[in-house]
């Protein structure tokens, strides 16, 4: 008699865009629109700070790119790699007034480097009006 072989092969492939994007090594990306007006920022970070939260402090990462451009988020719960947290903060994009991102998520990435969607916009401060788009973004040191 002979022995039957019987053989599975079983795939899994994740494919499309589920969320922000990830940065190589010494790259910001950012890409959306904001009131109509397309945004696109890609290269090298002029600067680039986290901290998770630690007791009392919340947590903050601040994003230097362009001439003048800064993303600056903040979350009140420490967040692990690869984990997103609900964030807020300050968006300034190098060709305009700054905005209230009232409204983000940030993914801290395993190796370095953050993930983040900007979802809810305000005009100036966080008690200004709102402006349509929404900016994806990801910055690594």
């Amino acid at each position: 008699m002979r022995p039957m072989w019987r053989c599975a092969l079983v795939l899994f492939a994740a494919c499309g865009n589920d969320g922000p994007p990830t940065c190589p090594i010494d790259t910001v990306q950012l890409d959306g629109t904001v009131g109509g007006t397309s945004v696109h920022e890609s290269g090298a970070p002029t600067s680039y700070a986290f901290n998770n939260v630690f007791g009392p402090t919340r947590g903050a990462v601040s994003i230097g790119f362009g001439t003048s451009g800064v993303v600056d988020l903040s979350w009140a719960d420490l967040v692990a790699d690869d984990q997103t947290t609900p964030a807020s903060g300050l968006l300034l994009l190098s060709t305009s007034a700054p905005y209230c991102v009232k409204a983000a998520t940030l993914t801290p990435r395993h190796g370095g480097g953050v993930s983040f969607a900007m979802t809810t916009l305000l005009s100036g401060s966080c008690s200004g009006a709102p402006i349509d788009g929404s900016v994806e973004g990801c910055a690594s040191p």
